[in-house]
């Protein structure tokens, strides 16, 4: 483990050395008063505060000892090992905990601190449902030649999943809401090293006949708003939108740019992590919200404003249709997974919508909160176990029975 007080020693000797550098003085003894002056708290830096928090117990179990516990299949340890979760880590109980108490239909409720693996709570249970779930996808098409269309001059919009076999039936089968735009960025380095990292990506080529988990950021600066064909006024006949294709295109190309850049530095420096930062065109990110309202992916991203203004909107219509088709097609086998992060922040008048909001996207999809085809999994640093409080407000946000919440915590 790194030193923390050696790194922030560092840190200040290199902006002390900078600081030197161009504005360099004739005399010594000026610079070493100068030097003196700018070296204390308050100045350039302040000093750094450390709270020590005693590590949270471990369930004996890594993986593949919780897969087989659980019951779920070896290749589901396998394709998490790619990249999600370190091969032969231990899960700390809460963990666990969240992965068996979901997988067995309760609504989880983490409550554990910073830095107390929350992010493994729900990102567990949702991939290994989603790669049991793959077993059964039939293999896609060849990708044309032309997929990456915005290269071929002239090229109409090639749709991101269109060699896709009809019977691979495109839903969302797991919508991460978070309260900031933030959050999400932070978290969609994860599922990028999951989902797009050299290691799992041909896992699934090997197991799951090349077929990709789909994942996608739909927020305010996911390409493009408005819709891809307009009406035109003298013919009366649906037209390409012309403008915002062009505008797609030069964002798609930039992608493209920027992906070539993160892979040159990352063989330069040999730190693969860069790639997290940044969109592979040919990986498993959904390239544009056209994209995403054609083959809903797989994992839905978003926020509560961006997801009330889909549920209002006709561009947004086929993503909660084509959902709700899936989850009638097999109630035994199809399960809608609804993370809801940082429950903490949707208080008072605010939290009142989001539980509406909540209500009325279930509904679009054909459940109620109690459906057995929902599984609720939640972080929270306020929602406390056995609290009568705590339970109405889960209640009354979810609109379901306090009992069938599961609320973990983190024992230390």
């Amino acid at each position: 483990m790194r030193n923390p007080f050696r790194t922030f020693d560092q840190l200040r000797e290199a902006y002390l050395r900078y600081l030197d550098s161009p504005f360099r003085l004739r005399y010594p003894g000026l610079m070493a008063e100068r030097r003196q002056l700018l070296d204390q708290d308050r100045q350039l830096y302040r000093d750094p505060l450390f709270e020590p928090v005693a590590p949270y117990v471990l369930s004996g179990h890594n993986v593949r000892s919780a897969v087989r516990r659980l019951g779920l299949s070896s290749e589901v340890a396998d394709f998490i090992e790619t990249g999600l979760f370190p091969a032969g880590f231990e899960l700390f109980q809460h963990q666990y905990d969240a992965w068996e108490a979901s997988r067995a239909g309760k609504a989880v409720v983490v409550t554990t601190g910073t830095g107390s693996g929350k992010t493994e709570c729900y990102l567990l249970p949702v991939f290994s449902y989603l790669v049991e779930q793959a077993g059964r996808w039939p293999a896609p098409g060849p990708v044309p030649a032309n997929h990456q269309w915005w290269n071929h001059h002239g090229q109409p919009r090639i749709k991101q999943r269109a060699h896709e076999p009809r019977v691979r039936r495109p839903a969302v089968r797991a919508l991460f809401l978070y309260p900031l735009n933030a959050l999400i960025e932070d978290q969609l380095g994860r599922i990028r090293k999951a989902c797009d990292g050299r290691a799992g990506r041909a896992w699934m080529d090997a197991n799951r006949r090349r077929n990709r988990i789909w994942y996608g950021r739909y927020v305010g600066v996911t390409p493009v708003s408005g819709p891809e064909t307009v009406m035109n006024p003298r013919t009366g006949r649906l037209n390409s939108n012309s403008r915002k294709r062009q505008e797609l295109k030069n964002r798609l190309s930039t992608m493209e740019l920027e992906w070539g850049r993160a892979v040159q530095s990352a063989l330069a420096s040999g730190d693969s992590d860069i790639l997290t930062y940044f969109q592979d065109p040919a990986g498993a990110e959904m390239w544009s919200r056209w994209d995403m309202q054609d083959h809903p992916p797989d994992i839905l991203i978003t926020n509560y404003s961006m997801l009330n203004i889909m549920l209002m909107r006709s561009l947004e219509s086929p993503v909660f249709e084509k959902t709700r088709q899936w989850l009638a097609e097999d109630p035994a086998n199809n399960l809608f997974h609804l993370v809801v992060d940082e429950l903490h922040s949707y208080r008072g008048t605010p939290g009142t919508e989001v539980g509406y909001l909540l209500r009325a996207l279930l509904d679009r999809l054909g459940l109620t909160p109690d459906s057995p085809q929902l599984r609720i999994i939640t972080t929270s640093a306020s929602i406390e176990a056995n609290d009568t409080k705590s339970q109405d407000y889960l209640e009354q946000f979810f609109g379901r029975d306090p009992a069938s919440f599961e609320i973990i915590g983190g024992a230390q």
